[in-house]
């Protein structure tokens, strides 16, 4: 496998900072010697592994005050039994978060924060269950569904020493 870490300082003033990050990872793991009960799964993609990762994303403060991020995480197919005949689909999800920090003295702090997860609502296994079993008759259950989209709010009052 192979990772790559991306950051870029897009903007930098007395009021405004911007900042771009990505980090890719790229996999390509294999069994080497790999017999079981006679079937030989030696140099098939490692289960449960995913041919890629990517996140990404943008994040800003304005006026020391407003701070936030937009950011992706993309997950590649990966095999679901040793034989690689069952493979998960790859998906995108989107995050947003937004929030306010004030310092009320020099040791009272207040934080607002609110957000979005899976912002666009997509549907996607965030686990699978690698070589699944089926009973009664029923077929493999591989997948554990994801969140679908959801907020959070938060509030924090903090005083330090």
């Amino acid at each position: 496998g192979a990772e790559i870490s991306l950051q870029a300082l897009l903007a930098q003033t007395n009021t405004l900072s911007i900042q771009s990050f990505a980090n890719l990872t790229l996999n390509r793991h294999r069994f080497v010697d790999f017999i079981d009960n006679q079937t030989d799964y030696s140099n098939n993609e490692l289960t449960g592994v995913p041919d890629k990762q990517v996140n990404f994303g943008l994040e800003f403060q304005i006026w020391k005050l407003i701070y936030g991020n937009f950011n992706g995480t993309h997950i590649g197919a990966m095999p679901m039994r040793d034989d690689n005949s069952v493979y998960s689909d790859a998906y995108t999800i989107f995050n947003l978060k937004i929030g306010v920090e004030k310092s009320l003295s020099r040791n009272l702090s207040l934080q607002f924060e609110g957000g979005l997860q899976n912002l666009f609502d997509k549907k996607h296994a965030s686990q699978i269950l690698v070589n699944a079993a089926s009973f009664g008759g029923a077929a493999p259950r591989y997948y554990y569904p994801g969140l679908p989209r959801n907020g959070f709010l938060s509030f924090s009052l903090a005083y330090s020493i």
